[in-house]
């Protein structure tokens, strides 16, 4: 592809030769036809004015007529022809007549003879010259008779002569003119083509991204207008891409931080988006974008669930399973389909990790199934001894107490549960309102209380509680709340320990926390229980539990006032070794 400035100079220098070509021609074959017309006037007049010099009587004196064609054609460097009315020579300035031919054919001489004046130029091959030929008819006076025919003719090299030193110069005209012409044109491209280079240095800056360059100003209007404009769509362009890069930032966070994945595919089934979520959820590795969804993703059911929405458009919400049983998700999959002319080209799946609710919802019935159960059992035992005292037992006063004391032990037995049910509303709501308040509070103070708690029923089954805590150890708690969980652990050791046996609290100060640990010598707990031990109404035995009294709600309450203190609780045991639960709370909580 050419530059603009050949584009413009070429052209422009070709058509300027071209017409000055043209026109010298023309010049040239108009001053060669004048030079023609002049020569011919010029004989035509000097015949005329010969004519009257040939008169009668000297037609026939072929000597006198030979010695005055030769003295005129000194006098006018003309030769001079006489011809006879048949076309014979009579007289000729240059040759002799006898050895003429009849000039009757000549072509001047034919239109001589038919209109008065004739001309034509040809090869003279008696004068071996290229020559104008010029004739007039002479009549006799008075009478139409043809007296003779005149001729004059002259060499038409003088001419050609003329002619070439014309043309020799119109040459030397035209290239001058020629290299003129082109420095012009080279100099008005030059002119053109060096204000639109900038413009195309100016297009290629913003073809690469750098649109702080600025197009200066020319001395041409629509140059400048055009600079102008650039300049401006620049900024324009500019601004844009700042906008859309903003958003595609703000886009790129918001889909980075959400905690739902976002999965965007094209009708090819490729990739075009993969949040970081998404890419958590389903396990995929690095930048997936580009790739094919078949063999990135390996879960029959939501490539189904895509095959549906990119045939059907629109569908309902579906939820699949993702793992195995010890890390199984569960996944809520939603779609949303991008269609133009009624041709699905895109479609965004939106994948909500429902694993939580899913589990709250077992929780919830369970919950519900547990209390049920925990309620039901000491209500239908009350209900088969009131019958029994009222089938007649009531009249044995011996049975009637037995009975009434289970009957009072099963109400006991409601009125806890019920209680802890109660405690653990509160706890909750309190912990969701923020409405725990936790004060300055030495932490042996508080361990002596709660095992003030227990003491009766440790001394009853001759454990020994003994308290291995620091002095001047304080932590911010809910005194109230705290002795209530460490007495249920205390509680729990001294329950699920051997007569005779000994259970020990202690606390320490390790990075930042504050670890209590009630510590028993029971038998232990087997390590498919420790994941459910602190949920409601969980019991690792539950004939025993409700032997010993047991509510099934004292760890999840312990769990709870835990985390009313920005703390948690856990557990170490083995079967046979005893068990050993632990309190950890920030030595500063947030609370």
């Amino acid at each position: 592809m050419r530059r603009l400035f050949w584009n413009l100079s070429i052209p422009f220098t070709v058509l300027i030769l071209s017409a000055i070509i043209l026109s010298s021609l023309i010049s040239a074959s108009a001053y060669r036809r004048f030079y023609f017309d002049d020569l011919k006037t010029n004989l035509e007049t000097r015949l005329r004015l010969i004519e009257p010099r040939i008169s009668a009587q000297a037609l026939n004196d072929f000597k006198t007529l030979g010695t005055l064609s030769k003295e005129i054609s000194d006098n006018t460097s003309m030769r001079i022809t006489i011809i006879g009315p048949h076309g014979k020579v009579i007289a000729d300035s240059d040759s002799n007549p006898a050895g003429m031919d009849n000039h009757l054919n000549r072509g001047e001489v034919l239109s001589a003879l038919k209109s008065g004046t004739g001309f034509e130029t040809r090869y003279s091959e008696t004068l071996r010259e290229k020559m104008l030929y010029a004739a007039i008819a002479v009549y006799a006076e008075g009478d139409s008779q043809l007296s003779y025919i005149l001729r004059a003719s002259k060499g038409v090299n003088a001419i050609n002569a003329a002619y070439s030193d014309t043309f020799k110069s119109i040459l030397k005209i035209i290239f001058a003119i020629t290299i003129i012409s082109a420095a012009v044109c080279f100099y008005i491209s030059r002119r053109i083509a060096r204000p639109l280079e900038t413009l195309k240095t100016g297009a290629q800056h913003y073809a690469d991204g750098n649109f702080d360059f600025k197009l200066c100003s020319s001395s041409t209007e629509e140059i400048a207008s055009l600079a102008v404009s650039m300049n401006n769509m620049a900024a324009e362009i500019k601004k844009r891409i700042a906008q859309i890069t903003d958003q595609k930032d703000q886009q790129a966070a918001i889909l980075s931080d959400m905690s739902e994945g976002v999965l965007a595919i094209d009708a090819d089934y490729k990739i075009l988006l993969a949040n970081s979520s998404a890419c958590r959820l389903l396990g995929l590795k690095g930048d997936v974008r580009g790739r094919l969804l078949h063999d990135t993703v390996r879960l029959p059911a939501m490539l189904e669930y895509v095959d549906s929405v990119f045939e059907q458009g629109a569908q309902s919400s579906r939820q699949i399973r993702i793992g195995t049983s010890e890390s199984l998700r569960f996944i809520n999959l939603s779609a949303s389909a991008i269609d133009t002319a009624d041709r699905i080209h895109k479609v965004v799946i939106v994948l909500n990790d429902i694993t939580e609710m899913q589990k709250l919802q077992e929780m919830r019935k369970d919950f519900v199934a547990n209390v049920s159960h925990e309620l039901k059992t000491p209500i239908t035992s009350i209900k088969g001894f009131v019958e029994t005292l009222l089938d007649g037992a009531i009249d044995d006063a011996q049975k009637s107490r037995h009975f009434l004391g289970i009957i009072r032990s099963q109400t006991d037995r409601l009125d806890a549960i019920i209680n802890d049910l109660l405690t653990l509303s509160r706890l909750e709501r309190a912990f969701e309102e923020r409405l725990i308040h936790l004060c300055e509070e030495d932490v042996s103070s508080v361990i002596k209380s709660s095992v003030e708690i227990c003491q009766y029923k440790a001394q009853a089954k001759d454990i020994a509680i003994s308290i291995d805590c620091p002095e001047f150890l304080n932590a911010r708690l809910n005194r109230t709340l705290f002795e209530q969980a460490l007495a249920n652990l205390i509680d729990n050791a001294v329950k699920y320990s051997p007569n005779g046996s000994s259970v020990t609290v202690s606390a320490e100060k390790d990075n930042g926390k504050i670890n209590i640990a009630v510590k028993d010598n029971g038998p232990g707990i087997a390590p498919e229980h420790l994941a459910r031990l602190f949920e409601r109404f969980y019991r690792v035995d539950k004939a025993r539990s409700r032997d010993r009294g047991g509510t099934g709600l004292g760890l999840s309450i312990v769990k709870h006032i835990a985390a009313a203190h920005s703390g948690s609780v856990s557990v170490d045991s083995q079967p046979g070794s005893g068990s050993t639960f632990i309190i950890s709370i920030p030595d500063k909580p947030l609370l």
